[in-house]
This record gives C-alpha cells, structure tokens and sequence, in this order.
C-alpha cells in the first residue's frame, strides 16, 4: 500500500473506532432525534399526511422536511411544537437518564445496534395497516 494512503486510512479507521467527544454527541443527537421523527412519521402515515403537506402546514420549504427526514437538518423543540400543535399530535417520550459515572456508548459498532431497531418507512406502513386495517 502507498504510504502516503496509508496514514490518512489508519486515522479514519481510529476516528471510527474512538469518536470525539463531540462526535459522540452528535451521534447521540441524531438518534434522540430519530424517535421523536419515526413518531411523525407514523402519525402521518395514519393520517395520510404527506411531507409536502407538512412543510405548507409550517410554513417551510418541502426540502427542509426532506433533510430533517434523512437527518441533514437537526430539529429544535420549537419545531416539533408547531408539528404538534399542526397535526394535533402529542409526544410522549421517556428518558432514562443515566448514571453520572456511566459513559454512553457511542461506537460506531453500538449506533448500528440501536439504528438496526430503527423502523423502516416500509415497516412503520405495515404497521398502520395492522392498526387501521380499512387503510389498507
């Protein structure tokens, strides 16, 4: 292997496998995140409620949903208030908060065991189906 190729590789392989500080809290971001958009997303789905719709009911363009949706674009709890308060929808999430000495796990090998239990759009659809089974 080139030598010039060879550091810059070991250096990626290192940040992946021990993420900054700051990386880590990302990481944790976006999953937080996930939950309350995979929430959304499944009232929406009930409701027939496009992502298009969802931006005229905020006031925001079409392509801001689409990068919150794929987590381009973070979203900040006065947001998710204006969902709420749009779709008449009410959030109950629970955290449990975690031993001060304990440390979060934030390796990359941990965040695809948590995202692997991330619904899919297709999974969140069958779901519906199963509850409403007339949408179908």
């Amino acid at each position: 292997m080139n030598k010039a190729l060879k550091a810059p590789l070991s250096d990626f392989f290192e940040q992946l496998s021990q993420p900054s500080e700051e990386q880590q809290i990302t990481n944790y971001a976006h999953l937080l995140m996930a939950d309350y958009l995979i929430e959304i997303e499944k009232h929406m789905l009930r409701e027939k409620i496009s992502k298009k719709k969802l931006a005229k009911l905020l006031d925001v363009s079409p392509s801001y949903i689409s990068q919150v949706f794929v987590h381009n674009k973070f979203i900040n709890f006065k947001t998710l208030s204006k969902i709420a308060h749009q779709l008449d929808f009410k959030y109950a999430f629970h955290q449990k908060p975690v031993e001060q000495k304990a440390k979060l796990d934030f390796s990359p090998a941990n965040i695809d065991s948590w995202m692997s239990n991330v619904p899919t759009a297709s999974n969140m659809a069958d779901e519906v189906d199963k509850e409403f089974p007339s949408a179908a």
